[in-house]
């Protein structure tokens, strides 16, 4: 699988960490290095954690506001072009 678009996204509960959130080429499957995507997305709500569901939700309001360049929130970074396998399915 190829990974054509990934983010940084600061964790929720501990202002250190950084999890990595990818979309695939498919434009449909996305994946997140934290551990509640990593070991236990089949228990979570539609296998998305709330960091894919953050992206996901910028995603929509840059859909509908028109907004270029895309403003991210201070715990977000994006990196305009990704390839590489990240994440095993």
């Amino acid at each position: 699988m190829k990974w054509i678009d990934r983010w940084y996204v600061g964790s929720f509960t501990n202002s250190e960490k950084e999890y990595t959130v990818s979309l695939a080429e498919d434009g449909k499957t996305w994946g997140c290095s934290c551990p509640a995507w990593t070991f236990q997305r089949h228990r979570i709500r539609d296998g998305i954690c709330k960091h894919i569901r953050q992206i996901q939700n910028l995603h929509e309001e840059d859909m509908l506001l028109k907004h270029y360049p895309k403003h991210y929130p201070d715990n977000v970074t994006h990196d305009d072009f990704f390839t590489e396998e990240e994440f095993t399915l």
